[in-house]
């Protein structure tokens, strides 16, 4: 996002090798990934019911729910960052896609695509920095898609996840992951996300587990946006 010269953001893209026929659906993919959508005001208004949360919007207004291109880029992203910090899923996602992304011809800084289901299902994983448990986790979830045993597009959330679920070594956080980062639930919320856990010490919420999950279900149906303003104040806090 951009300032404009009145004070409003704005979003820069620009779009290279796209025929007509593909803008259509490159700029809907596009308003998905930066929550073009949202209502940041009501949000706001919602979340600053809670007095913890407050100071939170008021100091970062208008966060939005950045998503991947395609829910099976969240899918892997999620396995990847299974129980390691940012960075070090981060290098590793990098290292997925240098071993077995498609090579883009002419793309400049950008150099590789994503991996696809049909990359990854029968992929040699091995040495980039991932247990042998989740290689197996990505490749079955690969080729269940490749299957059609269920679609990440034209499904309900729900529908999604509970399949998702079915598959060893997709837990609540990782199906909460995805559901936020990769579908754009905005009620989802990966509670057991080490990072939202110190966000929620920090701010203050009760230690007690069920009376924390009661003032977390107080923020529906935008418990995603809360996520990821614990999610900021932390990073903020390094």
């Amino acid at each position: 996002m951009k300032p404009s010269r009145r004070g409003c953001n704005y979003l820069d893209i620009s779009l290279y090798g796209a025929g007509p026929a593909s803008i259509k659906g490159a700029v809907r993919r596009i308003r998905a990934m930066f929550d073009l959508d949202a209502d940041p005001a009501a949000i706001a208004s919602h979340l600053c019911r809670d007095r913890r949360l407050a100071s939170l919007v008021r100091d970062a207004p208008g966060l939005r729910i950045p998503r991947t291109w395609d829910p099976f880029e969240a899918i892997v992203r999620a396995v990847l960052g299974q129980q390691i910090s940012l960075a070090g899923a981060t290098t590793i996602t990098g290292r997925l896609a240098e071993r077995i992304g498609r090579h883009i011809e002419g793309g400049g800084a950008i150099m590789r695509m994503f991996p696809e289901p049909s990359d990854i299902v029968n992929a040699d994983l091995s040495g980039i920095g991932i247990p042998s448990s989740r290689a197996r986790c990505l490749s079955a979830v690969s080729q269940a898609i490749l299957d059609r045993r269920f679609r990440l597009n034209g499904s309900t959330a729900r529908r999604v996840l509970e399949n998702l679920k079915a598959i060893p070594g997709i837990g609540p956080w990782s199906a909460n992951y995805v559901a936020l980062r990769g579908l754009g639930e905005s009620d989802a919320f990966p509670d057991s996300d080490l990072a939202i856990r110190k966000a929620l010490d920090v701010l203050g919420y009760s230690k007690d587990r069920i009376t924390r999950r009661r003032q977390i279900e107080r923020l529906s149906p935008w418990r995603g946006y809360a996520a990821i303003y614990f999610w900021h104040t932390m990073a903020a806090k390094g």
